[in-house]
């Protein structure tokens, strides 16, 4: 029998749609003459709550990492990573801010002997995680084209949406019930289709004749599967800690929650745009 949508599901639909609009709105103006600050910023703001609850997950696990010199270097880091594109020529800037953070994070970890391999690495790999992925936000949207970064977004959410319809309606067999025990194969399988369909069809209305539309739909389809991956990955993470969600936003359940598909997502589609149309060295 098929199951009619929960509340949940229209919760999680109102609040994404929410968040699509805002993240639209900063895009959009982000190539706007001293409107750029305000992605960057949020951007910015959104690393540092992703890190937070990361932080807050490590935590409910005994761990203490290095959790605001974390933070505070994710966000320079960020920062770093901006000044360059608005400087070309200075690409010493995010390896510097990365050289500093490692020495700053290691001196706030000297005085915890309890677990210190676990903080250590703990603490580095926060911004392996989180920072690093959604830093190149910044590249696609400044150095490519921002209808780049509206097309990722559209492909993983997007794909995620249908994923979670298509379980809760035709889902039967669990994809990882160890994990999360509602996520289904046929849910994976049709947002990963879902993806190479909505990819197909952004592509569609923004013309560009550098890829063939199966291209586009190929590109779709492994976006989709790594948005599914970098869902796995926060819910094992998740799983470890015994909790449900990393916050408690309605419906989307935390910050991690919403960036989980861009884990993969984000790294992959940079690096297909550096090779395939040689981005502007930093």
């Amino acid at each position: 029998m098929i199951q009619l949508p929960s509340r949940n599901f229209w919760l999680r639909t109102l609040f994404g749609s929410l968040f699509a609009l805002l993240t639209a709105f900063l895009i959009f103006t982000s190539h706007l003459p001293l409107l750029s600050w305000l992605f960057v910023c949020g951007l910015t703001l959104l690393q540092a709550a992703a890190i937070r609850e990361f932080l807050k997950l490590a935590r409910l696990k005994g761990f203490a990492p290095a959790s605001l010199m974390l933070i505070i270097c994710s966000s320079f880091y960020i920062l770093s990573r901006y000044a360059v594109i608005v400087s070309p020529g200075r690409g010493h800037f995010p390896t510097l801010i990365l050289f500093l953070s490692t020495i700053a994070c290691a001196l706030s970890l000297l005085r915890h002997q309890k677990d210190a391999i676990a903080n250590y690495s703990i603490t580095f790999f926060g911004f392996i995680y989180v920072t690093f992925p959604l830093s190149l936000l910044l590249d696609i949207n400044f150095r490519a084209h921002p209808m780049w970064l509206v097309w990722l977004l559209v492909t993983t959410k997007g794909g995620d949406m249908i994923a979670y319809l298509a379980g809760k309606t035709i889902g039967k067999h669990p994809l990882a019930p160890m994990l999360s025990p509602k996520k289904t194969i046929e849910g994976a399988i049709c947002g990963c289709f879902g993806s190479a369909i909505l990819s197909v069809l952004l592509a569609s209305f923004w013309y560009t004749d550098t890829l063939s539309m199966k291209d586009w739909a190929w590109l779709g389809l492994i976006m989709g599967a790594c948005a599914v991956l970098g869902d796995l990955s926060e819910s094992l993470l998740k799983r470890d800690a015994q909790v449900k969600d990393s916050s408690a936003i309605p419906g989307l359940g935390g910050i991690l929650d919403i960036t989980d598909s861009l884990t993969f997502a984000s790294p992959l589609l940079y690096f297909f745009l550096d090779v395939s149309y040689r981005l502007q060295p930093l």
